[in-house]
């Protein structure tokens, strides 16, 4: 099985699959009420960067480099539709530092996948495949 722009992997379904519950736990994440707070500084926007780091680099082990563009921008289109819909809610408000912090994550992800790890789904497939050919001996 192979999307389109995806590389050929073996176990398409499940990266997939997990790419799109991380998708939906963010949302999910993203319109909760009382969320715990910490006392790190800033430390609602380093959950952020790093919520769409993982997003970012999660994609970018499915999809071709030529792909990482529309990645990027599907998640920053994720990440502002997320930020005006939180002003629905009354114990959520629209944090323009929120878009920052989020595409600083999928910025870091993207250097990251481009200077070489953007291939970590097959390489986990490899390993995977060696590890059962060796059972057998």
């Amino acid at each position: 099985m192979t999307a389109a722009g995806a590389q050929q992997l073996k176990y398409m379904r499940f990266w997939l699959g997990g790419g799109w519950l991380l998708v939906f736990v963010a949302m999910v994440m993203s319109v909760l009420p009382g969320l715990p707070t910490f006392t790190v500084l800033y430390s609602d926007k380093v959950f952020h960067a790093s919520t769409y780091f993982i997003l970012m680099s999660w994609f970018s082990g499915i999809y071709l480099p030529s792909r990482f563009w529309l990645i990027a921008l599907a998640l920053a289109l994720l990440g502002v539709a997320l930020e005006f819909f939180q002003t629905l809610f009354p114990y959520r408000f629209f944090d323009p530092w929120d878009i920052a912090a989020n595409m600083t994550g999928v910025a870091i992800a993207w250097l990251v996948a481009v200077k070489g790890m953007g291939n970590w789904c097959q390489l986990i497939e490899r390993r995977i495949d060696r590890s059962g050919s060796n059972t057998g001996s």
